[in-house]
C-alpha cells in the first residue's frame, strides 16, 4: 500500500494529462500477470489438482465436505444461482456494502489526490494520527463483511455468483463518492459531511435489522416440529435453506 501510494505519487508530478492510464497501467498490469499465472497453476478442486497426492486430494475434500454440511455439492447449478436472486440476505449485504465502499471512498476524496497519495507514505505524525483515529473500524468492516455474508450463504455456485453480486454492486459506492465532494461545497463540505454521516447511519440500520432478521430466523428453525422440519427438508438443494444451517449472527 505505501509503495502504491508513493509509485501513485511520483507518476503525479508527470507534466502530463495522462497520469492516471500510467497509475492503472502499472498497478493493474501485475494484477493482470498474476490472474493469467493462477488460471493456468491454480487448481479448480481440491479432488481435480495434480500436485497433490490421492490421499491428500481425500483428505481435503472430506475436510471441505465436512465443513460445507448441506452445500457439499461443488458442480455448477442454474437452481442455486436462480436462489440468489430471492434470498433476501443478498439484497442486505448488497446495500451494506454499497454503503461501506461509499463511506470508505469519501474519506479518501474528504482529501486532495495529492494528500491522499501521500498519506501512506510520508505523512506528518500528527496527520499520520488523525487518518488512523478517521479510519478506525472503517477499512476492517470490508473483511468483516465478505465473511460475514460468505458463512451465510451456501452452495458453491450461490456464494460464487452472490458474492460477485454483492461486491460488484458494493462498488457503486464509489461512483456516488466521486460526485459528492466538489467545489461547489467548498471550504466546509456540510452537504458533503452530511451524506457521510448518512452512510454510517445507513450501514449501522442495515445491519441492526439484518441481524435481528438473522436471530429470529435462527430461533424459527430451534422451534420447528418434526413435521415441518421434513417438509424443508425436502428441498431440492436446500442450501442454507436446510433447518440444520444456523446463521452466523
Amino acid at each position: 500500500g505505501a509503495f502504491g501510494g508513493l509509485m501513485a505519487y511520483g507518476i503525479v508530478q508527470i507534466k502530463t494529462d495522462r497520469n492516471y492510464r500510467f497509475i492503472f497501467l502499472l498497478e493493474g498490469a501485475p494484477s493482470i500477470i498474476l490472474a493469467v499465472i493462477a488460471f493456468c497453476f491454480l487448481g479448480d478442486l481440491p479432488e481435480t489438482v495434480k500436485w497433490l497426492s490421492p490421499t491428500e486430494r481425500e483428505l481435503v475434500t472430506n475436510r471441505l465436505r465436512n465443513d460445507a454440511g448441506t452445500a457439499c455439492n461443488t458442480r455448477f447449478s442454474w437452481k442455486q444461482v436462480k436462489d440468489v436472486f430471492i434470498d433476501w440476505k443478498v439484497y442486505f449485504y448488497m446495500f451494506i456494502f454499497m454503503a461501506i465502499i461509499g463511506f470508505i471512498m469519501l474519506i479518501t476524496l474528504s482529501k486532495t489526490t495529492m494528500m491522499s497519495n501521500c498519506i501512506s507514505t510520508d505523512p506528518t505524525v500528527a496527520m499520520y494520527i488523525a487518518t488512523v483515529i478517521a479510519c478506525i473500524g472503517t477499512y476492517t468492516t470490508v473483511p468483516l463483511h465478505c465473511s460475514w455474508f460468505t458463512n451465510n450463504i451456501d452452495g458453491t455456485t450461490k456464494r460464487g455468483v452472490a458474492t460477485g453480486l454483492i461486491v460488484g454492486f458494493g462498488n457503486l459506492g464509489g461512483v456516488i463518492a466521486g460526485q459528492i465532494y466538489r467545489d461547489k461545497y467548498y471550504p466546509d463540505y456540510r452537504i458533503s459531511h452530511s451524506i457521510t454521516l448518512g452512510f454510517i447511519c445507513v450501514t449501522l440500520a442495515l445491519v441492526i435489522i439484518l441481524k435481528i432478521l438473522l436471530i429470529r430466523e435462527n430461533r424459527r428453525r430451534a422451534n420447528l416440529t418434526i413435521e415441518q422440519y421434513e417438509l424443508e427438508c425436502s428441498r431440492d438443494e436446500p442450501l442454507d435453506w436446510h433447518p440444520d444451517v444456523i446463521y452466523v449472527e
